[in-house]
């Protein structure tokens, strides 16, 4: 399975957060980006990352876990 760093970037970005729109914010993109990135790495690995409602957003366990990596990874490659 390869992975995209900018899906994982934004994904990251959402986690820490808790929010798409401050997630777009610091990423300088639209809530819309955001969303369609986190759809994409849950539609592409089969597994729901975030439990969504109109007003919050929870990480799932395999949320909990991809982000740790993500987080190494992603400072792997910014130091590569």
């Amino acid at each position: 399975m390869s992975i995209n760093l900018r899906l994982l970037k934004h994904f990251h970005a959402v986690c820490r957060y808790r929010s798409f729109s401050k997630a777009a914010d610091e990423l300088g993109l639209t809530h819309s980006a955001i969303t369609k990135s986190v759809k994409k790495l849950e539609i592409d690995w089969n597994i729901k990352f975030l439990d969504r409602t109109t007003k919050h957003v929870a990480p799932t366990e395999a949320c909990r876990r991809l982000s740790v990596k993500a987080e190494a990874q992603l400072c792997f490659s910014e130091n590569v």
